[in-house]
């Protein structure tokens, strides 16, 4: 990627932040912005757009919006000046988001990793998984407990894995393309793509899916200039998908901790203690205990303890619970992008979900 290239995929996010702002608020320019969203923080503070904190008045108000919407400049920095000499600059992003959290993932910045010639460490997307599933309130089903899982009910292990790209593809967030991107880091990362029932060539094609919707998503703002910034931001993420599977085995690693242990399917539930116990039970009873630390074989001084027998029964209802968990996951994506994409209204009066044509 050229150095012009390169600055045109770092300046994509700010700029799609500062449209969905503009859009969020339903301003017809940037003053409404310039005029409220840059003043400083207070405790305790009552936000109302247009109205609490008190606006500036146009001529003096910093235009400074429009570095992030015309000339993409990341906002996500202590370079902001508040106006006035002396006082310390401040991070835009940061005191945005105190404001309006629905804004924090369209900068792109768990994105911006896969927009260069090169795909990352494997430990930058390890760090985008946790971090995305954490705040979804989602848990990812990992290799041993998946395999666990698949050995009692493959079927149900499947409607799972429908059910989460069906999820994703039909509600999408920046934040779940994130976390598909960087998944599908790590799936090629331990395992190149083969066949296409193999992991890393599903999660091929769910990324072309999501991003095609995601553009969708983003035309469908009616943003000033929204067919242009969807057409240069599906170029991008192109881009970005075809970097991860070409260089994506490559990625360095520091192993510690290591990424998420991704077997032949992906499937997400919602993490509660149930999904937990279900997952943490089907693993103890299908799986033999072959290795023992050093440490705890010297107290057991018997070999390896074997598979923990359970109940049939026991072991198709904790598959069954786990499988109704699943099918939660399009609910829970579907109301947290209901939540996202609004248009803003006074507190106590948010607007219906909606999006707008352009």
């Amino acid at each position: 990627m050229g150095r012009h290239a390169k600055s045109e995929a770092l300046q994509a996010g700010p700029m799609l932040w500062a449209r969905f702002l503009k859009w969020h608020f339903g301003c017809d320019d940037l003053a409404p912005l310039n005029a409220q969203l840059l003043l400083p923080l207070t405790p305790h503070e009552g936000f109302q757009f247009g109205k609490s904190p008190c606006p500036l008045t146009k001529r003096y108000a910093p235009k400074v919006f429009e570095q992030a919407y015309r000339r993409g400049r990341n906002p996500d920095g202590s370079y902001t000046s508040e106006g006035e000499k002396g006082v310390p600059k401040f991070n835009l992003y940061e005191r945005v988001l105190a404001r309006v959290p629905e804004s924090k993932y369209w900068l792109l910045k768990e994105l911006n990793h896969y927009f260069t010639d090169r795909a990352p460490s494997i430990d930058v997307s390890a760090r985008v998984v946790r971090k995305l599933t954490k705040e979804l309130g989602v848990l990812l089903i990992e290799r041993e407990f998946i395999e666990a899982w698949a050995s009692i009910d493959a079927a149900g292990v499947a409607a799972a894995e429908a059910n989460t790209f069906n999820a994703l593809v039909e509600n999408v967030l920046p934040e779940y393309l994130a976390l598909v991107f960087a998944s599908l880091h790590i799936s090629v990362w331990q395992e190149s793509p083969r066949i296409p029932a193999d992991l890393p060539s599903k999660l091929f094609v769910l990324s072309i899916r999501v991003l095609a919707t995601f553009i969708t998503t983003v035309e469908s703002l009616g943003l000033q200039d929204g067919e242009a910034q969807a057409e240069g931001l599906a170029d991008l993420l192109k881009c970005a998908i075809c970097t991860i599977v070409n260089s994506g085995t490559h990625s360095e690693s520091a192993n510690s901790p290591p990424p998420p242990d991704l077997a032949k399917h992906f499937a997400l539930v919602p993490d509660t203690v149930a999904a937990r116990k279900a997952a943490v039970y089907l693993v103890e009873a299908t799986e033999p205990h072959d290795y023992v630390p050093m440490w705890l074989e010297s107290q057991l001084n018997a070999t390896a303890p074997q598979r923990t027998q359970r109940d049939d029964h026991d072991l198709r209802q904790a598959a069954a619970q786990l499988c109704a968990a699943a099918s939660e996951v399009p609910i829970l994506l579907a109301e947290r992008a209901a939540r996202r994409l609004h248009r803003y209204d006074e507190p106590g009066r948010m607007q219906k979900p909606q999006l707008v044509s352009a």
